[in-house]
Order: C-alpha cells, then structure tokens, then sequence
C-alpha cells in the first residue's frame, strides 16, 4: 500500500515540478500569459492527482482554490473600481491600491501554504524512507519560502509608500523569489526521482 501511494506522490510530484520549471519562463514577452496558464494547469494536475497519495496535499488543494479565489474577487474590485474612477470618483484609486494590496497578501499567504502542505506531504513520505537529507532540504525550502514570501508581502507595502523605489523592490524582489523557486524546484526533482525509485 505504501508503494502505491509513494508511486502516486512521485507521479504528482514530477508534473509539479514541470509545471514549476515551465512557470520559470513566464516573462517572456507576447508568451508569458500562455506559458503561465500551462504551468498553472500542469501543477493544478499535479495537486490534484497528489491527492490521493496523502491528505496534506488535498490541503494544498483547498489552497490553490482559495488563492483562485482572492483572483476571482480582485477581478471583480477592478472592474467594480473601473467603473467608479471612470464615473468621477477620485478615490476609487487611492481605495482599490489597498484592495488589491490586501487581496495579493491574502493570495500570498494562500500560495505559501500550498507550497509548505505540498513540502510537508512529501517530506511525510521521505521520512518514512528515511531519507533525513531529503526531509531536510524540504524543511528549509518551507523556512526559505516564509522568509520570500514575508519580503514580498514588505516589499507590496513599501510600493504603497514609496513608489520611486519600484525598480529596485521589484528587481529585488524577482532575485530572491527566483532564487528560492529554483531550491523548491530541486527538491521537487530530487524527491520525485526518490518516491518512483
């Protein structure tokens, strides 16, 4: 029984980790929607086949529907906020700017968890295998991710105050969280190739 579920976790674990790896290159100019929607979609398969392997990563699951959530509202805040700026309401800027800044800390804090019930479902598995190096490499991975995602969450509300620094937070902001993924990405392979041993 626990074969199987390794196998499950491994499989899931290997479109995660695509996924990922496409996800690296959603910047690319006139692509970057359509490679972010592929990888979007790959890792969406990925969770929901990891389901079945463990209940955190059903937990990780109920994470992506909440972030998809908080897009879903800040869709409807920006038309909403559109049409009040377009109707004479000057402040409807000024207001949608902390709208969306909660909306994205929200998300944040949804995609972090997702990320660490993914991690620890995996690192679940690892331990039962023994494979302490593994295990902690995940554990560092969640603790670098926090750091990452509290310096983005800073970083957002800086931009409120301090808008002349947008070059420097953003491309600050791009290294760490570049860096951070690339850890993530690792032990993404290097726990999949160990649950399909």
């Amino acid at each position: 029984m626990s074969e199987e579920r390794y196998l499950t976790a491994g499989k899931a674990l290997k479109l995660i980790f695509i996924g990922q790896v496409i996800a690296l290159f959603v910047s690319l100019p006139s692509v970057g929607n359509f490679i972010s929607l592929i990888a979007g979609i790959t890792i969406l398969v990925g969770i929901v086949k990891a389901r079945k392997a463990d209940a955190l990563y059903n937990r990780a699951f109920i994470m992506v529907l909440c972030s998809l959530g908080c897009s879903l509202i800040l869709s409807m805040a920006t038309v909403y906020f559109s049409n009040l700026y377009a109707g004479g309401n000057t402040g409807a800027a000024e207001t949608f700017m902390i709208v969306a800044l909660v909306l994205s800390v929200i998300a944040a804090v949804f995609g972090f968890l997702q990320n660490f019930f993914i991690i620890k479902g995996t690192t679940k598995f690892l331990g039962e295998l023994q494979e302490e190096a593994l295990v902690k490499h995940g554990e560092t991975t969640w603790k670098l991710m926090i750091v990452s995602y509290g310096l983005n969450i800073l970083f957002s509300i800086l931009l409120v105050f301090m808008s002349n620094w947008s070059g420097v937070l953003s491309i600050a902001s791009n290294v760490i969280n570049l860096a951070i993924t690339l850890v993530y990405i690792l032990f993404l392979y290097r726990s999949e190739v160990r649950l399909l041993a």
